[in-house]
């Protein structure tokens, strides 16, 4: 079950977290930085929306980028989703629970190549005593035991160190906008279909060279930006449609205050964002042209949206016409 454990704390880790003490950071610039940030904004294809229709002869696909933790904002967007999944044929998630196996130990056995280091490779033997040190306090809090901890994958604390305090809000919280999508088109009959197999995120982050990941490690270690303003900046961009605003925002800051090491954190956090959202938006095309329904939703993550190579781009390369839809 340790594994399962570090799963809930790496894609859930702001459950279990203090309360949230960062801001919005749009607000905090200055005239220049605003303009700068403007200009950034407008050689980004479909930078803003959360919600596209992709028409293509007598097919429509809704595409509504979601996020994966819950606000209590989101009961209105899906007051005006509601209908639309109704009316829809079938409806797209990235991936689907019920896909994965029903016995944890199934699971564990499945995917623990993505947690697991290579063989004859250990973290206290390749980081230095002082941040292996920092890696063992690390391992304490996601649960995992001293005689594991060198033997778990670089990524797995460099998620667990770049987590935030400022989680789900409201009752409901827990519930993102994806997972409320799910819940209701199973209840109502709606046909659901994955874009990907389960597996296929987790390899975003454990395919990556492991050199690469050590060297991300090490930089978040010691960077000081603050994850809680990250946190809020995406979140408050998110709910303003303009999720791009606030990730490439984020991204200047944290590579700021990385310093001299401004560069090489840059690079890494390209590399995993292809990996994490541009390579994976590709093999969901693939997806979606074998489809023949004439009314599809597709919910993903609303970072998967924009961009040269992200989901509406790619529509749109393949001959749908885009309109931006309302959202809430």
């Amino acid at each position: 079950m340790r594994f399962l454990l570090i799963i809930f704390w790496l894609f859930f880790p702001a459950l279990a977290q203090a309360a949230c003490s960062g801001e919005d950071l749009r607000p905090r610039l200055s005239a220049k930085s605003a303009a700068r940030l403007e200009q950034a904004v407008a050689k980004v294809p479909f930078a803003e929306g959360n919600h596209w229709i992709a028409r293509r002869g007598e097919q429509s696909i809704h595409v509504v980028g979601t996020m994966h933790l819950g606000d209590g904002r989101m009961h209105r967007v899906m007051r005006q989703l509601r209908p639309l999944i109704l009316s829809s044929d079938l409806v797209f998630l990235e991936q689907l629970a019920s896909n994965l196996p029903e016995d944890p130990q199934e699971v564990i056995k499945t995917y623990q190549h993505h947690f697991v280091m290579p063989r004859g490779k250990r973290l206290d033997q390749l980081l230095s005593p002082a941040d292996y040190d920092a890696i063992r306090l690390q391992a304490q809090l996601l649960g995992i035991s001293q005689d594991i901890a060198p033997f778990v994958q670089p990524w797995v604390y460099s998620r667990r160190l770049r987590a935030s305090g400022c989680g789900p809000r409201g009752l409901t919280g827990p519930r993102g906008l994806d997972e409320r999508i799910r819940r209701f088109a199973l209840k109502r009959g709606i046909a659901l279909g994955a874009l990907e197999k389960p597996g296929d995120g987790l390899r975003a982050f454990s395919g990556r060279p492991l050199k690469d990941q050590l060297r991300l490690l090490e930089l978040n270690l010691h960077n000081s930006f603050s994850n809680n303003d990250l946190a809020v900046t995406r979140r408050e961009a998110f709910f303003d449609e303009n999720l791009t605003e606030g990730w490439i925002l984020t991204s200047w800051k944290r590579a700021e205050a990385a310093g001299r090491d401004r560069a090489q954190i840059e690079r890494l956090d390209a590399q995993l964002f292809r990996r994490l959202h541009d390579n994976r938006n590709k093999a969901w095309m693939s997806v979606l042209r074998s489809r023949t329904e004439k009314d599809i939703l597709v919910a993903v993550g609303a970072a998967h949206l924009p961009g040269r190579n992200g989901v509406l781009n790619l529509l749109q390369r393949q001959g749908y016409i885009l309109e931006r839809a309302k959202f809430r």
